[in-house]
């Protein structure tokens, strides 16, 4: 009979648990969080999401990107 159990881990318990690790742990662990961070961050974006990230990129990557400094700076001036 399979019987679950729940625990509460204070975070800090856990980053110290961490850091007792041995590098090859640390990695599987890192791997298995990557993994699973990418697997939440697939189902967290719709089709639409997707294509404007996409976009984002694209724009980003072609340089037509304003950072925003200059966004805030040319906003107070059309405000002014």
């Amino acid at each position: 009979m399979d019987k679950t159990v729940n625990l509460a881990i204070p975070f800090d318990f856990l980053l110290q648990a961490i850091a007792s690790l041995s590098p090859a742990d640390k990695q599987r662990l890192w791997d298995f969080l990557d993994s699973d961070l990418q697997d939440a961050a697939d189902d967290s974006f719709d089709a639409e999401e997707e294509a404007e990230v996409a976009t984002a990129y694209a724009e980003y990557a072609a340089g037509e990107f304003v950072t925003l400094e200059e966004y805030t700076s040319q906003r107070s001036q059309r405000t002014a």
